[in-house]
């Protein structure tokens, strides 16, 4: 928020003032939970998770436009979770119950959301797309357009643009997914498949796609007409 302030010129002194005595107090809760070993876990116990790690990864890259965040932590948690990728290029759930709804799925399209979701926060935290581990994960994620999943074809997607803006198979994902969206009146969003990262599920579900969806359009700087109908549909289910 204070970001979005400050771009469009909206903050004020005492506005932002409390803006970052929140900042200040969330950014020493969340160092709380990083693990000895490296990456975080829900209570800062045991063995870092992955993709606690990579949300944790942009949550610090966010915070970094606005706040001092330590260039170490940042560093630790992009180690972390490059040493914790297999010899496939892929990473997998683990250390964390993740439900029902992603354990039914089968173990290589459970692989490839989590896989898409790290490889898209390693990049937007500023990892080379040239970097080794790099490219081996995004090779594996030419699978996304086969699953007919718009959530993991929208992570998919976002991670090919965060390397480059121009990658024809990001865009062959979108075609796809501007093609199946759902229009209602002057409003769009999309029907979500199965949750890979989170545990929502129904209406809860349609919004998360929808999201993922228009951080992707936007990166790609493409559909803007339809990413700004399913922003106003986003809105509605407030």
């Amino acid at each position: 928020m204070l970001d979005y302030l400050k771009r469009t010129r909206r903050v004020t002194p005492a506005l932002e003032e409390k803006a970052r005595h929140y900042l200040s107090l969330g950014y020493q809760r969340l160092l709380s939970f990083e693990c000895r070993g490296g990456g975080f876990e829900w209570f800062g116990q045991g063995s870092g998770i992955v993709f606690l790690s990579a949300y944790g990864l942009q949550e610090f890259h966010d915070m970094s436009r606005v706040f001092d965040i330590d260039p170490q932590v940042v560093e630790r948690t992009r180690s972390f979770l490059l040493s914790r990728m297999d010899t496939e290029g892929a990473w997998s759930f683990d250390g964390c119950p993740h439900g029902a709804r992603v354990e039914a799925l089968p173990l290589d399209q459970q692989k490839l959301g989590l896989t898409a979701y790290v490889l898209w926060s390693l990049l937007e935290a500023g990892t080379p797309a040239e970097e080794p581990h790099v490219q081996k994960g995004l090779a594996l994620l030419h699978r996304a357009a086969a699953t007919r999943d718009p959530y993991l074809q929208a992570l998919a997607a976002l991670a090919l643009l965060s390397a480059d803006r121009t990658d024809p198979r990001a865009h062959a994902i979108l075609d796809e997914l501007i093609r199946g969206r759902v229009q209602e009146g002057g409003l769009v969003h999309w029907t979500g498949g199965t949750s890979v990262i989170s545990y929502a599920a129904g209406e809860a579900l349609d919004v998360e796609t929808t999201a993922t969806i228009v951080l992707a359009l936007q990166k790609a700087n493409r559909n803007l007409d339809v990413a700004s109908q399913a922003l106003g549909w986003i809105v509605t289910k407030k």
